[in-house]
């Protein structure tokens, strides 16, 4: 079949060139609102000695255990490792109803 085109992705994105540069700027805006929601800051458990540390959170190493108390934001991406608690995900996700977080060990 001569000249026939291959079917359209539905994951296809125009070139970059082509984009509406009201759209660029408008999705560059909303994900800086996302970073803006997290805090600056964590506090973290320092295993060797069980002092708890509050520092920037480009600088905490994966694997550090940080605490988060009720009704704060969540500074960084992890898994709850102790106790259970309802998360507002809504910034996030868009969903309105807070999701349950608990501790699977």
């Amino acid at each position: 079949m001569s000249g026939a085109r291959p079917p359209q992705s539905p994951f296809c994105l125009p070139r970059p060139c082509c984009w509406n540069p009201g759209v660029v700027e408008r999705a560059r805006l909303a994900i800086r609102a996302l970073m803006d929601l997290a805090p600056p800051t964590a506090r973290c458990l320092h295993p060797h000695d069980g002092c708890v540390v509050e520092q920037r959170v480009d600088t905490v190493p994966i694997g550090t255990t940080i605490l988060v108390r009720p009704g704060e934001k969540i500074p960084l991406d992890g898994t709850v490792t102790q106790g259970d608690t309802m998360v507002n995900q809504s910034p996030i996700t868009g969903e309105a109803v807070p999701s349950s977080q608990n501790c699977w060990r």
